[in-house]
């Protein structure tokens, strides 16, 4: 007996230490393509590579699939800009129906991956639009592009280090518990989920704001976290990650300033993310907080040093108390809309 949970014990030890350093390497290569050239949201690449290698083996067919739903929800999104966009109600209309079918789309439908790059896709194309629709057309396929950047390097990780054949691991990619949840409660997660985001981007239209996409996608992150409108805990979360991922991107910053070496960059990443990544596959009570953290952290740093200029740094506390701001945002619409909807629905 004790040899056999040695064994056992051995056996995850090495699990946990293969998917670990594959998901350092996968997440050096994204963060050096990335930062290699100065594009706009090149950061997505980040976020949704993080994701695919925290998960299952995504497979050529899911990455197919993941690519070209995507591209045909790009097509269709420019084309609603470039028809309706001067008809600014029906416009918004139509972009809250969109968003509204994706939060109730089942996991079999839409992928919880794919429904996350929607997510931020309906929210950043139309307010990119607003300024040019070539513009909007453009940061879309500069999306498309990091989601296909993103999968592919997944998967040549995943060829270069498979796990092994014990692994029983449940990813990301497959169908969630989601699929077990009765329409009416799905329908009433999105409905309140809906009631959370849409008043956002109303108010992004309106108000014009200048420079606040990285507020737009932290949005489209989190709101297409699984049970984001049913676990009012998840709160603790978001301003615990928010503030060790505004505090890394920082950290991370200074030391860049004392060594402004691409090479020491993605050295340095590649021992944040074995540390972090070791503890997220060990599956312990702080991964969902790392998980939110380095979110946080990709975001902030993504979006805020694309090189080491001057005013990077001010940009590094710009970003942090903006998304500061949005989940200040989240918790208290949350509570709110928690507040409401029970009574209003059940009378339903």
């Amino acid at each position: 007996m004790l040899g056999s949970s040695s064994y056992l014990s051995r056996v995850r030890s090495d699990s946990i230490s293969r998917k670990s350093i594959r998901y350092a390497i996968g997440m050096v290569i994204l963060f050096a393509i990335s930062f290699s050239y100065n594009w706009p949201l090149s950061f997505l690449i980040i976020i949704l590579g993080n994701s695919f290698l925290l998960g299952s083996r995504p497979t050529f067919k899911f990455a197919f699939e993941f690519v070209v739903k995507f591209a045909i929800s790009l097509i269709f999104s420019i084309a609603l800009s470039h028809f309706f966009l001067e008809y600014d109600v029906l416009y918004l209309l139509l972009i809250g129906i969109i968003l509204l079918y994706i939060f109730y789309a089942d996991s079999s439908v839409l992928s919880p991956l794919l429904k996350m790059a929607l997510i931020i896709l309906t929210l950043v194309v139309p307010f990119i639009s607003l300024k040019s629709l070539s513009a909007g057309s453009f940061i879309g396929w500069v999306v498309v592009i990091a989601a296909f950047i993103s999968v592919f390097t997944a998967i040549l990780m995943f060829i270069l280090i498979p796990d092994l054949e014990s692994d029983s691991d449940q990813g990301h990619h497959g169908h969630s518990s989601s699929d077990e949840i009765p329409e009416y409660e799905r329908f009433k997660n999105a409905l309140k989920t809906f009631a959370i985001v849409y008043p956002i981007l109303i108010l992004f239209y309106y108000s014009n704001f200048q420079g606040d996409i990285v507020m737009l996608v932290y949005i489209g992150v989190y709101s297409s976290t699984p049970n984001f409108s049913k676990d009012l805990s998840i709160g603790k979360v978001m301003i615990i990650g928010c503030v060790g991922g505004g505090l890394l991107a920082f950290l991370i910053y200074e030391i860049l300033v004392i060594i402004p070496m691409f090479s020491f960059f993605l050295l340095l990443i590649f021992g944040l993310t074995l540390v972090l990544g070791h503890q997220i596959m060990k599956s312990g009570k702080y991964a969902q907080y790392i998980i939110k953290g380095f979110s946080a952290f990709i975001i902030i740093f993504g979006t805020s040093i694309t090189s080491l200029g001057a005013d990077a740094g001010g940009k590094v506390y710009i970003r942090i108390i903006q998304i500061s701001l949005v989940i200040i945002y989240l918790i208290l619409a949350l509570r709110l809309i928690d507040n409401i909807f029970p009574r209003k629905l059940k009378t339903v």
